[in-house]
């Protein structure tokens, strides 16, 4: 997992979310990389993008499950 997001990003707030981005990929060594990063509207108008979470996992129901216990859906 990544570090915390930057000081100008605006914490993070569930009630904020517009949409999540979840990328995958096999990596050369055989591993899965999942990113999951959150579109956010926390002004009006204002829509800023910031990353909540990156793992690499071996299997694709490992990367689902990832999936799942990351994304907090309201």
């Amino acid at each position: 997992m990544r570090g915390p997001a930057p000081q100008s990003c605006p914490a993070f707030n569930p009630e904020h979310v517009q949409f999540y981005n979840i990328e995958m990929g096999r990596l050369a060594d055989g591993m899965i990389a999942v990113s999951i990063t959150a579109t956010l509207c926390p002004t009006d108008g204002e829509l800023v993008t910031q990353e909540l979470t990156a793992d690499r996992t071996q299997t694709l129901e490992e990367a689902l499950a990832f999936i799942k216990h990351s994304l907090v859906i309201q």
